[in-house]
C-alpha cells in the first residue's frame, strides 16, 4: 500500500462521524496514527468498545489495511489455527519428513519459525522414531497440542510392538487370522475430523472377513506377569472412550467383537531425543473390561467422567492366541447389551 495512502486523513476511511470524533479526540488524525496501534490499544481510547473496533476493523480491510498486532496479546496457535491463553513457542526435534507432517496436517500449514539442523546423528525422530538426520522446528502452539502432538510418536510405538508380536506369532502358527492397522495414529488439525468410527486394528480371515477388532490404549506402566518400571494399581480409560469402541463395534453388520489392548511405551534417553519401546502387551474383552469397572469419577481438574477398572481383568499377550484359537470373540455380547451395562455403572 503506498506511503500517500498512509499519510490521508482517518476520515478517507468509511467510519461513522462518531467514531471519527472518538479517534481525532485521541489525537489520532492519519491512517498511519490508527495503523500503527494494535486492538488493546485502540479499545483503551474513550468511547472505543468492540463494536466501534469491528467498524475500524472493517474500514481497514477495504483498504487492504489493518491493526499492528500485540506484543503483548495473546498467540495463535497453529493447531488450533485461533489465539490461546497458553499458546508459546514450542520446540519439536524432527526428521524432514515428520516435519512436513506436522506442517501439512496438523498445523494449517502454518511454516515452522525456526528450524535449525542437528550436526552429527543421525537420531530418534520425536515422531516415528526412526533413526534420521534431525532439525530443531518451532511453532507457535498451545500446551494442550504440545501435549498431543509429542504423545503421537508413543501410540506409533505401541502400533508397531503390536503388529510385530502378532507377525512373529503368525511366523509359528501361518493359520492364525491377518491383522490390519485400520486407524493408525496420525496428526491432525483442530477439527480435522477423526476415524473414531472405526478400532485401532482389525483381524480378518482368508476370505477377508473381519473376525474381531481391538483399540489400543497406551501408558508407562506394567500390569501382571511385566517387570518393568512401575506396577498400574487401577486401569484407567475416560468413559467416552468406552463409548468410542462401542460405536466402532457397531459399524459392521451385526457387529465386530471388540478387544481392548494395554501397551506399555517405555522412554529411554537417547539424546537429543527420546526413543519409545513398547515393553509390554496385556488385553481385555471389551465385555469383562466394562463389567469390572469398580467405579466412574472425574479425575482431578478434568471434565469427563473416567472408569476405574479392576487391573486383574487384563491377561498378558501370551494367553491372547489362545484366546483366539477358542475362537472367545463369538461369546462377544452386542453393543446395546455392553452400553446398558456401562451405563448401569455410571454414577
Amino acid at each position: 500500500m503506498s506511503r500517500s495512502l498512509k499519510q490521508k486523513n482517518i476520515n478517507y476511511l468509511e467510519l461513522g462521524t462518531r467514531v471519527l470524533s472518538k479517534l481525532y479526540a485521541a489525537g489520532i488524525t492519519n491512517i498511519d496514527e490508527l495503523i500503527s496501534r494494535c486492538k488493546r490499544e485502540i479499545l483503551f481510547i474513550a468511547g472505543i468498545g468492540n463494536v466501534s473496533l469491528d467498524e475500524i476493523e472493517a474500514a481497514l480491510d477495504k483498504v487492504s489495511l489493518k491493526l499492528e498486532s500485540d506484543p503483548y496479546g495473546k498467540l495463535v496457535c497453529a493447531r488450533h489455527n485461533r489465539e490461546r491463553n497458553d499458546t508459546r513457542l514450542k520446540t519439536f526435534i524432527l526428521c524432514s519428513d515428520c516435519a512436513s507432517e506436522y506442517q501439512i496436517n496438523a498445523l494449517h500449514n502454518t511454516s515452522p519459525v525456526l528450524e535449525m539442523q542437528l550436526s552429527g546423528g543421525p537420531y530418534h525422530c520425536s515422531h516415528c522414531n526412526e533413526l534420521r538426520n534431525l532439525s530443531m522446528f518451532q511453532w507457535y502452539v498451545c500446551d494442550v497440542c504440545e501435549r498431543v502432538l509429542k504423545s503421537i510418536g508413543r501410540g506409533i510405538a505401541a502400533n508397531k510392538g503390536v503388529i510385530e508380536w502378532w507377525e512373529s506369532q503368525r511366523g509359528l502358527d501361518p493359520t492364525l487370522p491377518r491383522i490390519v492397522n485400520t486407524d493408525p495414529p496420525v496428526l491432525r488439525a483442530i477439527g480435522a475430523g477423526s476415524d473414531e468410527d472405526n478400532l485401532d486394528f482389525e483381524w480378518v480371515d482368508d476370505n477377508g472377513r473381519t473376525l474381531f477388532g481391538t483399540e489400543v490404549k497406551t501408558g508407562r506402566n506394567r500390569l501382571i506377569g511385566g517387570s518393568i518400571g512401575a506396577r498400574m494399581t487401577r486401569f484407567q480409560l475416560d468413559v467416552s472412550d468406552i463409548v468410542a469402541v462401542l460405536n466402532a463395534m457397531e459399524k459392521d453388520t451385526p457387529f465386530t467383537p471388540a478387544y481392548l489392548f494395554h501397551c506399555q511405551v517405555v522412554d529411554l534417553p537417547r539424546p537429543p531425543t527420546t526413543q519409545f519401546e513398547c515393553v509390554g502387551i496385556w488385553w481385555t474383552a471389551l465385555a469383562d473390561l466394562i463389567d469390572n469397572i469398580e467405579e466412574i469419577k472425574h479425575r482431578p481438574r478434568e471434565f469427563r467422567p473416567a472408569a476405574y477398572i479392576n487391573k486383574d481383568t487384563f491377561e498378558i499377550i501370551d494367553s491372547f492366541v489362545q484366546e483366539i484359537h477358542n475362537t472367545g470373540y463369538t461369546n462377544c455380547p452386542d453393543p446395546a447389551t455392553l452400553r446398558s451395562e456401562l451405563e448401569s455403572k455410571m454414577p
